[in-house]
């Protein structure tokens, strides 16, 4: 019979293993680079966009992306992320906004939040995602409008 510790290391190859292989599976959709979309994101005092990725899928695009407390802070702040997608002539083709969330447990004052969104259409080439972080706890233009 092997050791405890033995058994603990091949556990945790083996789910590193197995998380590598779903999260491959999970995100093979090609990423839509940056002759196809343009991303502009606008932070706040509040907070700071982050790493943002955008993914063709089935229904659309899928964005999903990161947030930073730009100061020390407890608790999540108010706010959500607005979304607008614009054709190269600056038409706005959708608006929506969407909320982050916290990935785990907080760790330290200045938090990372993830947020993410579907939009159901796939935008031309040259198109712009604009992504600004409003403070307000809600949205202006409203969920899911398209125009």
């Amino acid at each position: 019979m092997k050791s405890p510790i033995t058994l603990s290391r091949h556990f945790a190859v083996m789910t590193a293993l197995i998380s590598g292989l779903l999260y491959g599976c999970a995100s093979n959709k090609p990423l839509i680079g940056a002759d196809q979309l343009t991303i502009d994101k606008i932070s706040s005092d509040e907070m700071e966009i982050r790493a943002v990725y955008v993914r063709k899928s089935d229904d659309g695009i899928d964005i999903t992306g990161k947030v930073k407390f730009q100061r020390a802070m407890i608790g999540t702040p108010p706010g959500h992320i607005d979304v607008t997608i614009s054709d190269p002539s600056g038409k706005v083709l959708y608006k929506t906004h969407t909320h982050y969330y916290r990935n785990g447990r907080p760790t330290r004052k200045y938090d990372t939040f993830n947020f993410s969104s579907t939009i159901p259409l796939t935008p031309p080439k040259g198109s712009t995602l604009r992504l600004v972080h409003d403070a307000a706890s809600q949205s202006s233009i409203g969920r899911d409008h398209h125009e």
